[in-house]
C-alpha cells in the first residue's frame, strides 16, 4: 500500500485520517456583482465546506473574440465579452478573501492568466487551484511552483502519462500537490464519471487524491468520499432552476450542506471498525431476545413424556437451546405445561 503525503491548506491537513477537504466552487456563478459573491459565501458558510473557491478572469489577458461559448449565456456576443463581465479588481479580490476569512472559510481562486496570478499571489492565498483547461499553461504553473505553496491540479483534459510526469516533476522540485480526477463535460454523465480513475491514480502517484464534480448529483462527491476522495470540489448554486455555464453541473446549497454530513458520517464509519468477535460478546442480551429456545407445540398435561413430535423452538433464547434436544426427549413432565411458554427445569421437577 503506498503511504501518501499529506498536504496542508492553511490550517486543514489533508490526509488519509481526516475527512474529506470540500470545496464549494463558487465559480462565476456571482455574475460580477458582490452582492452575490457575499450571499454565496455567507449561505456556503453554514454548510459545512471547508473554502470557496472562486475563477479570477480578466478577459484581455486571457481571451478574443474568436472564443465561442460552451454553453451560450444571456445576450453577450462572445465569451470575451462574458468574462469582462464577471472581473474584480484587486481590492475587490482582497474584500472576498477578508470576508471568506470572517466566515471562517478558506478562500481559493483559479487564474487563467498572469495577470491574474500576480492579483492572487498579492492576496498570500494558502494554495493554488489548476483548472483543467490550464494544465498547459506552463508560463503560469512554473510561477506557481516558485511560491512553493501547495498546487491542487483538476485532470480533466490529462491523460495518465501526463499526470504521472507532473506528479514526478512536483516532487522533484518539492511542491505539495494533489491531483483531482475530474471529467471535463457539462453535466458529466453517470456513465462517463469514471471514478474507478481514483483507485487508478492511486496506484500510480504518492500524493493526495481527489475528485472535482460536474455532474451535478450527489451521489457522485459521495461515492468518492466512499472510495478514498480527499479533496472534494462541487459547483455551487441557488436554485434547482437557476441559469448559468455550470448550473446544470453544479449542487445547491442544500445538496451541499447534505454532501458536508455524508462526509463527516462515512468519516465516522472509516474510523470506528468493528472487531466482530467482542460485538458478538456486546449483544448477548439481544442474542437471548432474538434467539429461540425448546418449547412445546401443543399443550401438555402433567405425567405427558416428551417426544419429539411434541418439540419447537420458540423466542426468546433464555431456554434450552438446541443443543439440550437429547436430554429433553423422553422427559416426563411434573406438571401441566402449554405452547405459549418456553420449557424450564420447574417443568422436569
Amino acid at each position: 500500500m503506498i503511504k501518501r503525503k499529506n498536504l496542508k491548506i492553511a490550517n486543514y491537513l489533508i490526509s488519509e485520517k481526516n475527512p474529506a477537504f470540500i470545496v464549494a466552487e463558487i465559480g462565476q456563478a456571482h455574475r460580477g456583482s458582490m452582492k452575490n459573491v457575499i450571499n454565496y459565501i455567507d449561505k456556503l458558510s453554514d454548510t459545512g465546506v471547508d473554502a470557496v473557491k472562486f475563477q479570477t478572469h480578466y478577459a484581455n489577458e486571457e481571451s478574443t473574440y474568436d472564443e465561442k461559448f460552451r454553453v451560450k449565456i444571456g445576450n453577450f456576443k462572445s465569451r470575451f465579452n462574458y468574462w469582462k463581465s464577471v472581473e474584480f479588481t484587486f481590492e475587490e479580490w482582497k474584500k472576498i478573501k477578508k470576508y471568506c476569512e470572517k466566515k471562517k472559510l478558506i478562500f481559493l481562486s483559479s487564474v487563467f492568466s498572469l495577470k491574474g496570478f500576480e492579483v492572487i499571489k498579492k492576496l498570500n492565498v494558502s494554495a493554488w487551484k489548476v483548472a483543467s483547461g490550464e494544465y498547459n499553461s506552463k508560463y503560469i504553473l512554473s510561477k506557481m511552483y516558485e511560491t512553493k505553496k501547495p498546487i491542487i491540479i483538476s485532470t480533466g483534459l490529462m491523460r495518465n502519462a501526463e499526470i504521472i510526469d507532473m506528479h514526478k516533476y512536483l516532487n522533484k522540485k518539492k511542491v505539495s500537490h494533489c491531483f483531482l480526477h475530474c471529467v471535463s463535460s457539462y453535466p458529466v454523465n453517470l456513465k462517463k464519471a469514471g471514478l474507478n480513475n481514483l483507485n487508478e491514480l492511486k496506484k500510480k502517484l504518492k500524493c493526495q487524491i481527489g475528485y472535482s464534480d460536474h455532474s451535478g448529483k450527489i451521489i457522485v462527491p459521495t461515492y468518492a468520499i466512499i472510495n478514498g476522495a480527499k479533496i472534494i470540489e462541487v459547483h455551487a448554486k441557488f436554485k434547482k432552476d437557476e441559469k448559468g455555464p455550470d448550473s446544470t453541473s453544479s449542487l445547491t446549497i442544500k445538496e451541499i450542506y447534505d454532501l458536508c454530513k455524508f462526509r463527516d458520517q462515512i468519516h465516522l464509519l472509516q474510523k470506528n471498525p468493528v472487531n466482530k468477535n467482542k460485538l458478538s460478546n456486546d449483544l448477548i442480551r439481544m442474542k437471548k431476545l432474538f434467539n429461540k429456545s425448546l418449547a412445546l407445540n401443543k399443550n401438555l398435561n402433567k405425567g405427558s413424556k416428551i417426544s419429539i413430535k411434541d418439540l419447537t423452538f420458540k423466542k426468546p433464547g433464555t431456554g434450552y437451546n438446541q443443543s439440550k434436544l437429547k436430554y429433553i426427549i423422553g422427559k416426563k413432565l411434573t406438571r401441566f405445561v402449554s405452547s405459549k411458554v418456553i420449557l424450564k427445569p420447574i417443568h422436569f421437577k
